[in-house]
């Protein structure tokens, strides 16, 4: 999450791309080159309700396991790590 910042990524995006195993880009509203990314938004609003507390909102089932100052170690998704 911090290098997400740092790299000024969009943070639901990166989270995405650990969960589900996929490109950054794979998980944007938009593709690099501009176009529409449908997929991409639905999985970057799914994990966005997870991040920000409302994970009734996610069709995935996710753990989390956070080491301190809330860095991201692992991130486990429908038996994936």
């Amino acid at each position: 999450m911090i290098n997400a910042y740092k790299n000024k990524q969009d943070l639901y995006a990166t989270v995405a791309s650990k969960v589900y195993n996929n490109d950054y880009w794979d998980n944007m509203e938009s593709k690099e080159d501009g176009t529409p990314n449908p997929e991409g938004k639905k999985r970057r609003s799914y994990l966005k309700s997870v991040v920000l507390g409302k994970p009734k909102l996610c069709p995935i089932k996710i753990a989390w396991t956070w080491l301190l100052n809330g860095v991201l170690i692992k991130i486990k998704a429908n038996g994936r790590s």
